[in-house]
Order: C-alpha cells, then sequence, then structure tokens
C-alpha cells in the first residue's frame, strides 16, 4: 500500500498548487481507499459503487466538518482571555462534535447493508492504518522537502 501511496502523494504535490492541493489528493486517496477496500472485500457492480459513493460522501462531510471544528477551536484559543463570544464559541464546538459523531454512526449503520460486522471491523482496523500510512508519507515528504531547502540555501 505504500509503494503506492508515495508516488500518488509525491506527484499530487508536483501537479497540483494551492487551494487545489487538498481537494485534488482528498480525491486521489478516496478512491484509492475505495479501490483498496472494494478489492479486498470483492465488491462488484452496484454494491461496489455504492460503497464507493458512501465512502466519499462520509469522507467529504467529517472532512468538512473537521476543518469547521479546527477554525472553531482557533477562535476559542484566540478569544479565551477575552471571553468575547466564547458562549456561541463553545456551543458551535459542541453542534459540530455532535454532528460528526451523528455522521460516523450513520455511516456505520448504513454500512451494514453492503457488508456484514467482520469486514466493517476490518475495514475500521483497514483505514485507520491507511490513514496513519499517509499522515506519515506526508510527515517524510514534508521533512524531506524542508532539508531539501536547507541544503539548498
Amino acid at each position: 500500500m505504500k509503494k503506492l501511496l508515495i508516488p500518488i502523494l509525491f506527484f499530487g504535490f508536483i501537479h497540483i498548487t494551492g487551494a487545489q492541493v487538498k481537494n485534488e489528493l482528498i480525491e486521489k486517496i478516496v478512491e484509492l481507499k475505495a479501490r483498496k477496500l472494494i478489492d479486498k472485500f470483492q465488491l462488484t457492480g452496484d454494491t461496489a459503487e455504492e460503497f464507493k459513493n458512501m465512502l466519499k460522501n462520509h469522507t467529504y462531510t467529517t472532512s468538512r466538518l473537521s476543518r469547521k471544528r479546527r477554525q472553531t477551536m482557533k477562535q476559542i484559543n484566540d478569544n479565551y482571555q477575552s471571553g468575547e463570544g466564547l458562549d456561541s464559541l463553545l456551543e458551535k464546538l459542541i453542534e459540530t462534535e455532535d454532528s460528526l459523531y451523528t455522521e460516523r454512526k450513520n455511516f456505520l449503520n448504513n454500512l451494514r447493508s453492503i457488508l456484514d460486522p467482520v469486514q466493517i471491523a476490518r475495514m475500521i482496523i483497514d483505514e485507520r492504518k491507511f490513514n496513519n500510512e499517509i499522515r506519515d508519507t506526508i510527515r517524510e515528504i514534508r521533512k524531506k522537502r524542508k532539508e531539501k531547502r536547507f541544503k539548498d540555501e
């Protein structure tokens, strides 16, 4: 898996710039993740397409909600000493956390129409490993870029 991931991430960084980086990179990663899981669970036809769409929608929704949570946390951090607007920010954070929980719960419940409990558990474990590999690979790429920049200076 890591052998496939490094070229995708590397070429993704080269060919895309600015705000497109995250969107197109996320698309490529979701496609790779879906393909791997579809192959692993031997899904075909409409079932494979339904699974892929569910995974994409879930990933984009959780990504959007996580971004909203980070922004709210930044606002809380910026305003905590003055106390300005903290009540509404804390309420916004709670609502976002609730939405994330509900999204994850609904996704797992909806998967039951496609996968059995063992496959769902395997998907959760594999997804965690996959996400960790992505994070580690991105860190390696950033570290190499940073080292190269310092060598060139």
